[in-house]
């Protein structure tokens, strides 16, 4: 018999200005944390396979790298290599901007260190680099409103000499799921 493993169910809505919206709905691991799926379906959708109006079709990943049911965060995958966590400093220079990014890297968290914004992501330092595009939407600006820009985060950036919140970003990765197989790359 399989074990069964305690997991969180989360559901977060993507809206734009003339985008049709979407929901995302992840499955986390409740010991790790780790992500161990996430769905994205339409907003109509939701609701009619909620209310059992039949089986609505979606885009889901899976993220069979991820420490399912461990503590420790230690994972050895085929080859002996071991996925370690890494950041990355996230530019603000400009709206758009790329990441190299070593294939299978999974999003942890984004937080504000010494007043600039930083990724981090669970990866094996030693797989191929892909690139990945992200976007930053200000509040109250335009945000993506094409369904291949997934949301990822929000930060607030302080005021480097007052320390005082001063600009909040939104943060979007282009057609990527994070954590997923790379079978793009």
């Amino acid at each position: 018999m399989t074990p069964e493993l305690p997991m969180t169910i989360g559901i977060g809505r993507v809206t734009g200005n003339q985008a049709a919206d979407y929901v995302t709905i992840t499955v986390t691991d409740n010991a790790s944390g780790a992500r161990f799926m996430q769905a994205k379906l339409s907003l109509e959708g939701l609701a009619m396979a909620i209310t059992g109006h039949g089986a609505i079709p979606c885009m889901v990943r899976t993220f069979p790298a991820a420490p399912i049911g461990k503590r420790d965060g230690t994972v050895r995958r085929p080859g002996g290599s071991m996925l370690t966590i890494h950041k990355y400093p996230l530019p603000t220079a400009g709206l758009e901007f790329c990441l190299n990014l070593p294939v299978g890297a999974a999003f942890q968290a984004a937080q504000v260190q010494h007043g600039r914004p930083v990724a981090w992501f669970t990866c094996d330092v030693g797989a191929p680099p892909v690139q990945r595009e992200f976007k930053w939407a200000t509040t109250g600006g335009a945000c993506p409103d094409n369904p291949e820009w997934l949301y990822v985060t929000t930060l607030q950036i302080p005021e480097v000499d007052t320390g005082e919140q001063n600009l909040v970003l939104h943060l979007f990765v282009r057609n990527w799921f994070p954590g997923d197989n790379d079978d793009d790359a």
